[in-house]
C-alpha cells in the first residue's frame, strides 16, 4: 500500500506510560494492534481471530483482552468495525507530511539537475561550435595565398579533400604529390594568366593522368620563367599544359637573326653558331657585303676585308678565330 509506514517513531516514555496498569494478555494485545495500526498507516480491521493467530492467544483470550482496550479508551472501534487508536494520529500524520515534503524535494532536485545538465550541454555546444569556426578560420588562413608566400610551398599544406565536380575525393600523398587546391597555386605562379577556365581544365587532364608529378609542374614553369627568350611572348597556360611544356630543355642565346650584328673580320661568331650561319657570313665575307648595304653599293673600310695576301675566295671554317677574325696562313 502506498500509505504503509516502513518506520515509525517511538517514545519510549509513552509507550510505557500506556502500558502501566495492564495485564500481560492486554499488553501483548494491545503493542499488536499498535505496530498493525503503524504497518498500514490507518485503522485495521483486526478481530479476535486474527489477534490470537498474531499474539499466539487463544482466540477466546484475545477476544476479551481486545474488548477490554476498547473500553478503556486504549483502542477504538471505527463506524465500519475497524480498529484504531489516537496516540497513532499524529505520528501518522506528520509521517505524511514528511513523505510529501520529500517527494516535492526530490522534484526539485530533479528539476535542477536537468537544468544543471541542459545548460552544461548548451555551454559544451558553444565550446565546439567556437572550436569548430576557429578551425575553419584557421584552415581558411593556412589555404589562403598572400603576395608574399611562395606560390609553389607545397610542403607547408596539410592533407584534406579535395574536390572533382560533385564528388569529394580524398587526398592521396602518393598521388603525384598534388597538394589540396594545386592549380590555384600553380596558376599563381604562372607569369601569363590567361583562359583560366581552360588552363584549369588541362590542368585536370594533367593530374589526373597521374604521369606527371607536381614537382615536374612547378619546376616547369621556373625554368620556363628562367630561359623564355625577351623577344617572345609567353605561351597561353592551357597551351603550355596541353602540349607537356614542362618538359622542355630550351637551348640559350639561340634567339634573334642569325645574320644581323654580324661583322666580318670582328671576331663575332655567327648567332647560333650553326651550318647555315657560318654559310651566310662566308658569303657576305667574300662578297664584300655587310649588314645593311647593297652588293654593287660603297663599302665601309671594314667591310669586305680579306685576308691580306691572299685573294681565294674559298675560306675554310679552319681559318675562322673568334678572338680574332681570320688567321694567317700557315
Amino acid at each position: 500500500m502506498a500509505d504503509r509506514l516502513p518506520w515509525f517513531r517511538c517514545f519510549p516514555s509513552a509507550l510505557l506510560g500506556a502500558l502501566a496498569g495492564l495485564d500481560p494478555d492486554e499488553g501483548l494485545t494491545y503493542v499488536t494492534a499498535l505496530l498493525r495500526i503503524y504497518e498500514t498507516g490507518g485503522p485495521v480491521g483486526e478481530t479476535g481471530k486474527t489477534l490470537s493467530r498474531r499474539t499466539g492467544l487463544p482466540e477466546r483470550k484475545a477476544s476479551a483482552a481486545l474488548e477490554r482496550l476498547i473500553e478503556a479508551g486504549k483502542l477504538l472501534r471505527t463506524a465500519d468495525g475497524r480498529i484504531d487508536s489516537a496516540t497513532t494520529h499524529d505520528e501518522i500524520r506528520w509521517q505524511t507530511e514528511r513523505r510529501t515534503d520529500q517527494s516535492a524535494a526530490g522534484k526539485a532536485s530533479a528539476a535542477r539537475r536537468q537544468k544543471q545538465a541542459v545548460e552544461e550541454k548548451n555551454v559544451a555546444s558553444i565550446k565546439s561550435d567556437d572550436q569548430n569556426d576557429g578551425q575553419k578560420d584557421q584552415r581558411n588562413q593556412q589555404n589562403g595565398s598572400t603576395p608574399v608566400e611562395r606560390p609553389f610551398n607545397h610542403l607547408d599544406l596539410e592533407p584534406e579533400e579535395e574536390k572533382e565536380g560533385d564528388k569529394l575525393l580524398p587526398f592521396v600523398g602518393d598521388r603525384g604529390g598534388f597538394p589540396p587546391k594545386a592549380f590555384e597555386l600553380w596558376w599563381i605562379g604562372y607569369p601569363h594568366k590567361v583562359g583560366k577556365q581552360a588552363a584549369e581544365k588541362a590542368f585536370e587532364r594533367v593530374r589526373r593522368s597521374g604521369r606527371v608529378p607536381w614537382a615536374a609542374l612547378t619546376d616547369g614553369v621556373q625554368r620556363y620563367i628562367r630561359t623564355k627568350p625577351p623577344d617572345r611572348s609567353y605561351c597561353n597556360p592551357a597551351t603550355w599544359l596541353n602540349e607537356g611544356r614542362w618538359d622542355d630543355e630550351p637551348s640559350v642565346g639561340n634567339s634573334g637573326s642569325l645574320v644581323a650584328g654580324f661583322a666580318p673580320g670582328r671576331g663575332r661568331q655567327p648567332a647560333g653558331n650553326s651550318a647555315v650561319a657560318t654559310a651566310l657570313a662566308r658569303h657576305a665575307n667574300r662578297s664584300g657585303i655587310g649588314p645593311g648595304i647593297r652588293a654593287d653599293g660603297p663599302r665601309s673600310d671594314d667591310q669586305g676585308r680579306h685576308r691580306p695576301g691572299r685573294d681565294d675566295p674559298e675560306v675554310e671554317d679552319a681559318d675562322w678565330s673568334p678572338a680574332g677574325g681570320y688567321r694567317a696562313a700557315h
